[in-house]
C-alpha cells in the first residue's frame, strides 16, 4: 500500500478541483488550504486521536510556584498526573471551584508530574494515513467555498471519509486504557500535594483540596 504523502495530497485537492496547474488556486493557497483542514481535522477529532496519539513529558515542580508551563509542542492538555504514582489529576471544572486552593509548594523538592498532550500536527504525514484524505477533502471545500461552488460530489466524499476515519481511529482507539483512566478515590487526596488543574494563559495552574482551617 502507498503511502500519501504531502505531495500526494496536494495532487488530490487539485484534482477535486480540477486544476492541475495553478489557473484560479495558487499553490500557496492550496498549501494554506490544506494547514487550515489540519487545524480544522484535529479540532473535530481529537478525542479520537488522543488515545494513540497522545505524548507524555516530565514537568517539574518548583517550589513557590502554583503553575507549570506546558511542553513545547502541546496543541492540547489531555491528563496531568504525578509522575511517581501515576495518580490522576482531577480537571477542574468551573463549578468545582469551591472545593480547591491554588497550589503554593513552599518545599523545594523534585516532584515531577506527567503531563499527557495531543501534539501540534506540522504535515499530513503526521496524522494516521486514515485521516489523510479527509484532509484533501476540506482543503478542496474551503477552496471552492472561496469561489462560492462546492459541489455535492465532493461533500459526499466528506461524509465517507469522515465516516471512513471515525470507524477506523475509534476502532483502533478503544483498547488504550492507559491514557483516559479512572480518577483516584477523593478520599485518597491531601490537603498538601496537587490534585487538581485547570488550563490558562498557556500554563497548568495547580490546586490542592481546600483546608477550611487554612
Amino acid at each position: 500500500m502507498a503511502e500519501l504523502t504531502d505531495a500526494n495530497i496536494t495532487s488530490f485537492v487539485r484534482g477535486l478541483l480540477d486544476e492541475a496547474t495553478t489557473e484560479v488556486w495558487t499553490d500557496d493557497q492550496i498549501t494554506l488550504y490544506i494547514q487550515m483542514a489540519m487545524v480544522n481535522v484535529v479540532a473535530k477529532y481529537w478525542y479520537l486521536l488522543a488515545p494513540t496519539e497522545a505524548t507524555a513529558s516530565a514537568v517539574s515542580l518548583v517550589a513557590n510556584t502554583e503553575s507549570v508551563t506546558i511542553p513545547t509542542g502541546a496543541a492540547k492538555i489531555l491528563r496531568v498526573e504525578v509522575a511517581e504514582t501515576r495518580k490522576m489529576l482531577r480537571k477542574i471544572e468551573p463549578d468545582e471551584l469551591w472545593k480547591y486552593s491554588v497550589f503554593d509548594d513552599g518545599d523545594a523538592k523534585e516532584n515531577y508530574l506527567n503531563v499527557w498532550y495531543l501534539p501540534y500536527y506540522y504535515t499530513t504525514t503526521d496524522f494516521p494515513e486514515a485521516i489523510r484524505p479527509l484532509l484533501a477533502i476540506e482543503a478542496a471545500i474551503y477552496a471552492k467555498t472561496q469561489d462560492e461552488s462546492v459541489d455535492n460530489g465532493i461533500l459526499a466524499l466528506q461524509r465517507d471519509f469522515e465516516a471512513t476515519a471515525t470507524t477506523f481511529l475509534a476502532t483502533d482507539s478503544m483498547y488504550e486504557p492507559t491514557v483516559f483512566g479512572d480518577y483516584d478515590l477523593e478520599d485518597s487526596y491531601t490537603y498538601t500535594d496537587p490534585v487538581a488543574w485547570a488550563f490558562r494563559a498557556g500554563k497548568i495552574y495547580l490546586y490542592k483540596l481546600h483546608d477550611e482551617a487554612d
